[in-house]
């Protein structure tokens, strides 16, 4: 019995690791939603809906419109980190993008950066865009005809090592109490 117990608590007590993942939108085929605006896709487990005249998927990007908007949340529900992103607007011209995270717990964070036209550029994100339940991103490019978003690196967090071993706990507790009854 405590062979038994000491294998099943080793067991649940073994530490899940964070899941990096890169949305670079390299195997995801070229897909344009000129003629309806609305989109609503999964890639590489996490949630994509938005809106917006003229979003597509061209050169392995997700790219926008002069004002659209969009969510990213992790298919399984799972709170997520946003480590960095790439951006450009457009070709020529400048504009804006905000970006807001809602805390798995109630509560947020935005961000605002100016993007210039014509070359991408790399964004690394702080501390504070952790144990995040949505992200939400707008573009406003009123001279560059576009908005991108690429190579979009998010880290699930995963749940604790410790509620698993202290459901498996309870559960066996349940367990032996249940036998003595008998």
């Amino acid at each position: 019995m405590r062979s038994l117990l000491l294998a099943i608590t080793l067991l649940v007590s073994v530490p899940v690791y964070a899941n990096t993942v890169v949305l670079d939108f390299e195997d995801y085929p070229v897909t344009h939603f000129f003629d309806d605006p609305v989109y609503d896709f999964v890639y590489k487990g996490y949630s994509f809906e938005g809106n917006g005249f003229g979003s597509d998927f061209a050169g392995n990007a997700l790219y926008g419109c002069i004002y659209c908007s969009g969510t990213i949340s992790n298919n399984d529900g799972l709170s997520f980190s946003l480590e960095s992103f790439d951006v450009i607007a457009g070709i020529i011209g400048s504009g804006s993008l905000e970006i807001t995270g809602t805390y798995a717990g109630g509560g947020s964070i935005t961000q605002n950066y100016v993007v210039s036209g014509g070359s991408w550029e790399s964004i690394v994100m702080g501390s504070g865009w952790t144990n995040l339940a949505s992200l939400e991103y707008t573009f406003y490019i009123p001279d560059g005809f576009y908005g991108g978003l690429d190579n979009v690196t998010v880290t699930a967090v995963p749940i604790p090592a410790a509620v698993w071993l202290f459901g498996s706990g309870l559960g066996l507790l349940g367990w032996r109490r249940l036998k003595q009854a008998f």
